[in-house]
């Protein structure tokens, strides 16, 4: 299954980052297209819409802890609302 193809750990699940905008925040936190988002604000991220809305609740200005799984390991992201 996908999950198994992105070598994710049992019981664990993402969504695949597609794309990443060159010049937004999401880069200069350092995310890759391929990356999986497994956790925003220490919230498991099961889809698109719970990362979403997830992200939605951090206020401007402030950091959003995003936990991807990279290369075979998970890798914290910090993320600054724009």
């Amino acid at each position: 299954d996908a999950a198994r193809n992105l070598e994710l750990p049992t019981g664990r699940s993402g969504a695949v980052v597609m794309s990443v905008e060159p010049t937004g925040p999401a880069a200069q936190a350092g995310l890759r297209p391929g990356d999986v988002i497994l956790s925003v604000q220490g919230t498991d991220a099961k889809s698109v819409s719970e990362i979403t809305s997830a992200l939605s609740k951090v206020t401007t200005g402030r950091t959003a802890r995003v936990v991807v799984w990279r290369g075979g390991r998970e890798v914290l992201a910090l993320i600054r609302k724009r």
